[in-house]
């Protein structure tokens, strides 16, 4: 995945390097650089000054290491690996390694040394050579970090690497494409009052500048705490109403210290939530965010994923044909699929009450008729689904080699109905230690299938879920699921061809035996 992200970068990366624009601020550079117009000062030795070229690569490590990674490979045409092992057996990590081609391409050039050196493996230069190749590599280093600065301005302007969202380092003291070219010029050019004025002239402008949100952490650690200040929610509003042009984000106040300022942020959030139509957010006002109002909040988050997130994961229209299917698939077991799907359905309709109630319909019958072929009845998300047997049911019925009906441990179902609970008290906990065990074990399968978030919690008779986490974990399932239906059914179809056969074949050999 990282690997094609970064191709999908450099691509972009190429594309805009070679557009007409970047060729002709390249053109424009070189031929400047060239006539002396932009110069580097003759006291200022990028060949032998230590402190200079320190200098010089704390600039340009300012730069986040993504970002400045894609601008050295796209400007020199180079790919930098993750890892370069040297002759010594020495292991340089990712910025040793942009620090190292700084060092070795941008304030020095191999081939500029090789013209200079005729290849001989000495670097002191002495007279007329020495002048000339001191010159040759100002000017070489001056257009290549112009170029640098120019075209990484270009590329987070155009978002190149859209999962990057800062420039510059947050520990950085530059925050600006600005401030970054007001430094090499006060640094080492002559000759410059204005350098932007100059820069104009030639067609070259830069205007990005870091802004206090692009730094901003939005991961969540506490649900209680994290909400707070309404940046985290604003963004969470941006990518599922997927805004890309960030218009939400804007309009927050960071950092969001008073109180007053957190009201605001959580105001535009829920503004946009009613915007895009999410239901049942009426009774929860900025100031429950604000306040940490647990239920408040846990309701506008579960209200949040059933509006986009339920919609998107079920096809509710093959998740019919799903059940229409498997139910045509277990016709022998008419009887019992009729004795445990038609039952009481008072209790599923308490339960699914809100937004989108007819996938939480649709999702129960599925598990309702899947599990009716083991004659394990499913009357909600919560009681039904307590001792784990239900979830591994449904991913034997898809996969049976995965997991095996032998690996479901008996639970307090299978406990007789006028136990003893005094006198059988051992036999009870040894039930409820098997439906955690049965719990562990489908959420272990489940992590095999992958693409289903582990959010189903271990649970019991006693420790029963959470009606939420329980449907939406069986949406992610039942979605997973789905994509080896056609497979199942074919199975299961000749499975009862080659049973008919066969019965049929014993049949005629008892006539002909008779």
């Amino acid at each position: 995945m990282i690997h094609r992200r970064r191709a999908r970068g450099r691509k972009k990366a190429v594309e805009l390097y070679q557009s007409n624009e970047m060729r002709a601020i390249c053109g424009s550079i070189e031929k400047e650089v060239n006539s002396g117009k932009l110069a580097i000062r003759s006291d200022r030795d990028v060949f032998a000054d230590v402190a200079l070229r320190g200098q010089l690569i704390s600039l340009l490590l300012s730069y986040s290491t993504p970002w400045l990674r894609l601008g050295l490979e796209t400007v020199f045409g180079v790919i930098l690996t993750d890892d370069i092992t040297r002759d010594s057996g020495k292991s340089f990590r990712p910025k040793a390694i942009l620090k190292r081609f700084i060092l070795d391409r941008v304030l020095s050039d191999p081939f500029l040394s090789k013209k200079y050196t005729g290849g001989r493996r000495t670097k002191v230069l002495s007279g007329r050579f020495e002048k000339e190749y001191k010159m040759e590599l100002r000017k070489h280093s001056l257009q290549r970090i112009l170029l640098l600065v120019t075209f990484l301005d270009r590329a987070k302007i155009e978002n190149v690497l859209e999962t990057v969202p800062c420039l510059f380092s947050p520990k950085s003291k530059f925050k600006s494409s600005r401030d970054v070219i007001i430094s090499i010029c006060r640094d080492l050019l002559f000759r410059e009052g204005n350098i932007f004025k100059h820069l104009s002239t030639m067609g070259l402008t830069v205007s990005y500048k870091q802004e206090p949100i692009d730094e901003f952490d939005y991961s969540v650690l506490n649900l209680a705490v994290d909400l707070r200040d309404g940046v985290r929610l604003a963004r969470m509003t941006e990518i599922m109403t997927q805004d890309t042009s960030s218009s939400l984000i804007r309009k927050m106040r960071v950092p969001a210290v008073s109180r007053l300022q957190k009201l605001h942020n959580v105001n535009a959030a829920l503004s946009a939530l009613a915007a895009a139509r999410v239901q049942n957010l009426d009774d929860i006002a900025n100031h429950h965010v604000v306040d940490g109002h647990r239920p408040k909040v846990l309701k506008l988050l579960w209200c949040t994923i059933a509006h986009f997130q339920l919609p998107s994961i079920v096809d509710l229209d093959l998740l019919q044909q799903e059940i229409v299917n498997v139910r045509h698939a277990n016709k022998s077991r008419q009887t019992l699929l009729r004795c445990v799907v038609n039952d009481d359905p008072s209790e599923q309709e308490a339960i699914l009450e809100g937004p989108n109630s007819h996938i939480g319909g649709l999702l129960l019958e599925w598990c309702r008729v899947v599990c009716s072929c083991f004659g394990v009845p499913v009357r909600n998300f919560t009681t039904s689904f307590a001792d784990g047997r239900v979830l591994c049911l449904l991913v034997h019925y898809y996969h049976p080699g995965m997991l095996k009906q032998s690996e479901i441990l008996p639970t307090t179902r299978d406990l007789p109905n006028d136990v003893d609970l005094t006198e059988g008290r051992g036999e009870y906990d040894q039930a409820l230690r098997n439906e955690r065990r049965n719990s562990v074990l489908a959420n272990k399968r489940i992590l095999d299938l992958g693409g289903v978030p582990g959010m189903f919690p271990i649970t019991n008779s006693v420790m029963v879920p959470e009606v939420k986490s329980t449907l939406l974990c069986v949406a992610y399932l039942c979605s997973r699921l789905m994509e080896s239906s056609k497979e199942i059914l074919a199975t299961i179809a000749v499975q009862n061809f080659y049973r008919r056969y066969r019965e049929r074949v014993l049949v005629e050999k008892k006539h002909a035996a008779a």
